[in-house]
């Protein structure tokens, strides 16, 4: 049973690792596995340890973690990938970028239809009289 209850520190202490390689705020860390940001400042701090719900919603929330270096610890398996929140973060730029475009049409376009329609009212009131 103690292995056991050493293995889940392990795995407790690379999610902290994992996470604190992540610069995020741990109520960021804590909507992304769906729990309590106190639940998270204690499994931080050491008071509580991970569990497998949290691990998985964990990896499934933020990109570059791998289960298995979590899980099993080697070193060559580590690999949290950096790179993709950088490309992620440009990736989420160009989408906004596109997404102001679309509004200034959208305004523009909504702008020309309100032209019209009181372009068209005008000549209704000019026919009624």
């Amino acid at each position: 049973m103690k292995d056991s209850d050493n293995s889940v520190k392990e795995i407790t202490e690379r999610f902290i690792e994992c996470v604190k390689s992540l610069d995020v705020p741990q109520k960021e860390v804590a909507m992304g596995c769906g729990v309590s940001k106190q639940r998270i400042s204690n499994i931080m701090s050491g008071n509580e340890n991970v569990s497998p719900r949290i691990l998985i919603k964990f990896i499934s929330s933020f990109r570059g973690i791998n289960l298995e270096y979590l899980i099993i610890g080697d070193e060559k398996i580590k690999e949290v990938k950096r790179g993709d929140r950088q490309e992620e973060m440009e990736l989420l730029k160009k989408r906004v970028e596109d997404l102001e475009q679309i509004r200034e049409l959208l305004l523009h376009r909504i702008e020309s239809l309100t032209e019209n329609i009181a372009e068209m009212k005008k000549n209704d009131e000019e026919k009624d009289q």
